[in-house]
């Protein structure tokens, strides 16, 4: 008989075992056991617990029964009677609890279960935790009934085990997920994670019929933080922005961090005009509070471009796109500002992209060519310099101005290669000219993208010097405080090596800039150029006159040369004469000129130079 009831209950075990396979949670397991447990022994209270990392305390991490602890309470070890369990990893089995010492025997036994197993459940070797079953009576032999309740502690100690390591692998895939979506530095959501949800919203809106709205924003020269006052400074600053937009949008709305100072903001349900302004110009709002980073107070602002599904494309990528050109628009209007994606615009890339192909062609093909505009001395009337300026003739559509193919070249890194070329004829042209009028020199605009912390101009321009045979007192580089600002520590450094090599530089644009008097003081300028915007007009213009005016006593306080540039009247330029400027360039002395007119030019000029009379050249009277 002994036998025979002992063979029924490990039928259930086999059963219980393939009911514990299907578990996924603790909870469930227990339930299990103690469904089995009550058949198998009569139990009425079936617990799991864990020692706790202070080794002193347990807790209850499961309960099944009628009895008054709850699951999550904190016991102490010693209270509970289940040190040696933890501690030696055996198995006890207690049926006499008329004396217990602890309060947890007292209640099982005022509770009527005489009857107690503790078995530890062993998980890769080690103790992690134990299950403890409860009876008031059983059939079985007592040794069997500690043979079938130690099996159900192993089935148990087994189930716990997938079932952790299931929860250890999903939390390890969880957070990798996590990091793969999740920008480390600001904690938002990147550029992984933004995608899928954008396409969550496009997915969504096309069953419903929605709309949704994107924002991309891009801090205005953040770059020069960076430069100025390192990366740990910048990291502060984007990650004291990342949270002001956080602040202000909704809970429905995702900003992510995309790279470097650029974030986009996912707007479901978001198209209308005057709400997306309105949105766009409090987080402008809030990024331009000033930002304390240490000891410095920062000022920070965005450009923000905006646009819309399905009206301005209906895929992530033509989204995201399509916000990124707005966004440029809104830097292109003077930054700080927020502009919508418009189909115009669309266009005006589609044309953009288009001449970055042709403009490759072009150099190869040579279609890119120098002109040259003259600088006269305005007392003798005589040319002193040369600027050399870049054109493009395209075979089908023309001459392409230089304001819209060189920003072209700057962005897509062909700038460096037209600057060779510029370098390389230029001062072959000036070479020849030389054996005219040995003192020619020659101007040369340089690009602000020269002036990046990995730029090689200084050893291109000292090498093409070299080729060339010409001292470098002969070459002139214009800079634009544009140029300047970009990379301030790395342009200082650039201007101090050219400046030390001989080489000549004039400050283009004078006057245009906030800074431009700060850079006369800083920097090793030769030469100022009076802008044309200040020289149109001068004559009638008595404000004009006045700043003028003070740009000469500074220029003569510095000893530093004046070039009045944008001369187009005879009274401009005697305006400029009278009050002391020394050169001037304009359409009025001549416009820009190919290599066989200047060389006529030059060459006419050496032959009257002691001719008193009308400049044949200039085809005005020197003064």
């Amino acid at each position: 008989m002994r036998h025979q009831l002992y063979a029924e209950h490990l039928e259930q075990l086999n059963l219980v075992a393939e009911q514990l396979a299907l578990s996924a949670t603790i909870p469930e397991v227990l339930d299990q056991v103690a469904v089995c447990a009550e058949n198998l022994v009569g139990a009425k209270r079936v617990s799991y617990c864990e020692l706790e990392p202070d080794g002193e305390n347990i807790r209850l991490i499961g309960l099944v029964g009628n009895v008054k602890d709850q699951t999550g309470e904190l016991v102490s070890l010693e209270e509970s009677g289940l040190s040696p369990a933890f501690t030696t990893g055996r198995g006890r089995y207690v049926n006499i609890l008329e004396h217990a010492h602890t309060a947890k025997g007292r209640s099982l036994r005022s509770s009527g279960l005489n009857h107690v197993w503790s078995l530890p459940i062993i998980c890769d070797g080690d103790i992690e935790g134990v299950v403890n079953i409860a009876s008031p009576s059983f059939e079985l032999h007592t040794d069997d009934a500690y043979s079938v309740v130690e099996t159900l502690s192993r089935l148990t100690g087994s189930t716990i085990e997938r079932i952790k390591a299931r929860q250890q692998t999903e939390l390890v895939l969880l957070q990798l997920v996590r990091q793969s979506t999740t920008d480390e530095l600001t904690g938002l959501c990147n550029r992984t994670g933004f995608r899928r949800r954008l396409q969550d919203s496009i997915n969504e809106a096309q069953t419903q019929a929605g709309k949704v709205g994107v924002m991309y924003l891009d801090l205005d020269l953040f770059k020069l933080i960076n430069d100025s006052l390192g990366h740990t400074v910048g990291d502060a600053v984007l990650a004291v922005v990342a949270r002001r937009i956080e602040e202000v949008l909704e809970p429905a709305h995702t900003v992510a961090r995309i790279g470097g100072d650029e974030f986009i903001i996912l707007l479901p349900g978001e198209t209308e005009v005057d709400k997306l302004q309105r949105i766009a110009s409090t987080i402008v709002d809030a990024i331009k509070q000033p930002v304390t980073v240490g000891s410095f107070e920062l000022e920070v602002s965005a450009s923000v471009g905006v646009c819309r599904f399905p009206d301005d494309g209906g895929s992530v990528d033509d989204l995201v796109k399509n916000a990124d050109i707005a966004m440029y628009r809104a830097k292109d209007l003077g930054r700080n500002q927020v502009h919508f994606y418009t189909s115009e615009l669309g266009v005006a890339l589609s044309r953009q992209i288009e001449l970055g192909r042709a403009l490759q062609g072009a150099i190869r093909n040579n279609e890119i060519y120098l002109v040259y505009q003259p600088q006269i001395d305005i007392t003798t009337g005589c040319i002193v310099s040369i600027e050399a300026l870049l054109r493009w003739k395209h075979p089908e559509k023309g001459n392409i101005p230089p304001d819209v193919f060189i920003p072209i070249a700057e962005t897509s890194g062909m700038i460096t290669e037209l600057t060779n070329r510029v370098l390389e004829h230029a001062l072959n042209a000036l070479a020849d000219w030389h054996q005219i009028q040995p003192d020619l020199r020659i101007a040369i605009n340089v690009s602000a993208r020269e002036f990046s912390g990995s730029s090689t101009l200084y050893k291109r321009v000292t090498a093409a010097l070299e080729y060339s045979g010409l001292p470098a007192s002969v070459l002139e580089l214009e800079l634009t405080e544009t140029a300047l600002l970009s990379h301030p520590e790395q342009a200082a450094e650039l201007v101090h090596q050219l400046s030390n090599a001989g080489i000549r530089l004039a400050l283009d644009d004078f006057g245009t800039g906030y800074a431009s008097l700060s850079y006369l003081i800083q920097l090793p300028i030769d030469t100022i150029k009076i802008d044309r915007s200040f020289v149109n007009g001068l004559e009638h213009d008595q404000c004009k006159q006045a700043v003028v005016n003070g740009i000469f006593t500074i220029a003569a306080d510095m000893q530093l040369v004046c070039v009045g540039e944008g001369v187009e009247t005879n009274a401009q330029l005697d305006w400029l004469q009278q009050k002391g400027c020394q050169y001037a360039q304009g359409f009025l002395i001549s416009k820009p000129l190919s290599e066989a007119d200047l060389s006529e030019s030059l060459a006419r000029q050496a032959f009257r130079h002691d001719s008193p009379g009308i400049n044949t050249f200039t085809g005005i009277r020197p003064i």
